[in-house]
């Protein structure tokens, strides 16, 4: 299978990203889980849900949300995982959820739900 290799679109339209990666650890049945939280840097090229994409029109995510694009060459790409959080300054100011991860041949899709808008 040949590569898709998308570093050359992250380079000219590329952003930085940060990956705040959750561990949750409970020492015990009765115990509070303890959350840590590690902080990751990566880049990619990020996609603002305008309302009329088709993951939008299916409910999949919602107007605001967002779509990015990693190589999976990255350093840290391997931390865009459900549940984490991701944290961007670009043109997507805010805080979001992951909500879905697809490993791609070569890259990963990540679909992202706005917690907080910066």
């Amino acid at each position: 299978m040949s590569r898709f290799s998308i570093v050359r679109i992250v380079n000219q339209l590329g952003e930085t990203i940060e990956i705040s990666g959750i561990t949750s650890t409970s020492y015990g049945l009765y115990d509070d889980v303890t959350h840590t939280f590690t902080k990751y840097i990566t880049s990619g090229v990020v996609q603002i849900m305008d309302g009329s994409e088709d993951e939008v029109t299916e409910g999949i995510l919602n107007k605001e949300d967002v779509i990015m694009f990693i190589d999976d060459d990255q350093t840290n790409s391997s931390q865009l995982k459900n549940d984490n959080y991701v944290i961007l300054s670009g043109n997507a100011v805010g805080i979001y959820r992951i909500v879905n991860s697809i490993h791609n041949p070569d890259h990963y899709e990540v679909h992202a739900k706005r917690l907080v808008k910066g």
